[in-house]
């Protein structure tokens, strides 16, 4: 789970919480949700740093992967968040959830275009109850299509947390 730290507050302090505590890894996803590409490397840093604070606050580990919001990076961001000692993850299948309030499209369009190795980018937020109701059943068509999930510092052989 990559999370925004300016939203962990009350009951999403609780979500990260159980998230990790349940085995999952909850990573760095800026503070504010800003376009990368639009600030400095100061606020860059700064962005990284405030969250993965945060997060090591209510997990006791200090995250080293970043998604960047929007997926919005260039030389200057990928070169300031390797020098912070992220690793950058992006996504290669979209689920396009963050448009649609539809349960079957959201699912018809994972299920259309998914294939062995994706990173599957979906959201959660008060507001998008589809991409809740979808999950579930996405879970259950791959697990039996027979794929397996897996967490990234799995998947990708790399290190999490610091």
């Amino acid at each position: 789970f990559f999370m925004i730290a300016a939203a962990m507050e009350e009951n999403n302090i609780t979500v990260a919480k159980r998230a990790f505590d349940e085995g999952h890894l909850v990573l760095n996803h800026s503070f504010t949700h800003p376009h990368f590409t639009a600030l400095t490397s100061e606020q860059i840093i700064q962005e990284l740093n405030t969250t993965s604070e945060r997060i090591h606050e209510l997990t006791g580990k200090y995250p080293l992967l970043f998604r960047p919001p929007y997926g919005a990076i260039n030389q200057e961001v990928v070169d300031t968040v390797n020098a912070q000692g992220y690793t950058t993850i992006l996504w290669s299948l979209d689920s396009l959830d963050w448009g649609m309030q539809d349960k079957e499209a959201i699912i018809t369009n994972i299920m259309t275009y998914v294939s062995p190795g994706d990173i599957i980018l979906m959201h959660s937020s008060r507001s998008n109850h589809a991409t809740v109701e979808a999950l579930g059943e996405i879970i259950e068509r791959l697990r039996e299509q027979g794929y397996v999930f897996q967490r990234l510092d799995e998947m990708l052989s790399i290190k999490a947390y610091k």
